[in-house]
């Protein structure tokens, strides 16, 4: 149903965080980053579609975990040896969602692509996130 060539004219626009509010943007130990990606494909274009992405994540040191649950001073050499247990330790945790929804600006978008073009939707794992396949690798396969 999409096989073929289609035209795609849409505006795009962000916010990013950038590692901003973290203690270090490439390799943050605290802290939370988070983006927000809207996308809108209309005429002159063949797709007609709104599409919102976005996602955050949360870095956590352990060992401010441990002081914390222990009640332990960070300046206390009493505890040292159960603190070091966890030093350098942090805990990462990230999330990312999308919605897309056709649009068909009151029929001038009339085309072969039935609602949003295969390249546009969103699939399970994406880049990097299973391994062994390509982004969007995953799926049904036209046989020769």
């Amino acid at each position: 149903k999409q096989a073929g060539t289609a035209f795609k004219h849409s505006l795009t626009g962000g916010m990013y965080l950038n590692g901003s509010l973290t203690d270090d943007r490439y390799d943050p130990t605290m802290g939370y980053d988070a983006h927000l990606v809207g996308e809108v494909a209309g005429p002159p274009g063949d797709a007609g579609f709104w599409k919102l992405k976005g996602g955050g994540a949360f870095h956590f040191p352990l060992e401010l975990l441990q002081m914390m649950t222990l009640g332990i001073e960070s300046n206390d050499d009493t505890e040292e040896e159960e603190t070091a247990s966890v030093m350098g330790l942090t805990l990462h945790s990230s999330v990312n969602f999308g919605i897309a929804r056709p649009l068909t600006f009151n029929g001038l978008i009339c085309s072969n692509l039935g609602g949003i073009p295969l390249s546009d939707r969103f699939y399970s794992g994406g880049p990097g996130q299973l391994r062994g396949f390509l982004p969007a690798g995953i799926g049904p396969r036209a046989t020769k």
